[in-house]
């Protein structure tokens, strides 16, 4: 009976050492990058001028099917999405001269305790002239 309860705890201790146990809580964060290029920088008033970028990060969850804003002097202009690869591309009629960026708000997924934060990111700006 002694050997059945040595090799029994012996077990026990071998799953618990070896087998997957309680997952940990944890925050991973991943850094994002938005980049942003026109099809234009001189343009006459209502010109269209073409604003396409991406989102730079490893995780596709991160980058993928996620809103982007681009704004003028820090004004929202327009709104558009991501394609699965972290791609956009908007074009839009531009009537007023002004430095433009694309903005990502960031995004936030799993379950709790275990946060994964895709970080806030905002291009260069890229300044557009009417002429």
């Amino acid at each position: 009976m002694k050997r059945i309860a040595i090799w029994a705890l012996a077990l026990t201790l071998t799953l618990g050492l070896f087998a997957p146990g309680i997952a940990q809580a944890h925050v991973r964060v991943f850094p994002t990058d938005t980049t942003l290029a026109t099809s234009a920088r001189r343009v006459s008033a209502g010109t269209k001028v073409t604003f396409s970028g991406r989102i730079l990060v490893g995780k596709k969850k991160c980058k993928a099917r996620k809103e982007i804003q681009i704004t003028r002097n820090r004004k929202r202009f327009a709104v558009t999405t991501t394609n699965g690869r972290g791609k956009f591309s908007i074009t839009k009629r531009v009537r007023k001269p002004g430095r433009y960026r694309a903005v990502y708000e960031g995004f936030t997924f799993g379950a709790h305790p275990h946060n994964h934060i895709c970080s806030s990111s905002s291009s260069k700006a890229v300044r557009i002239r009417i002429t």
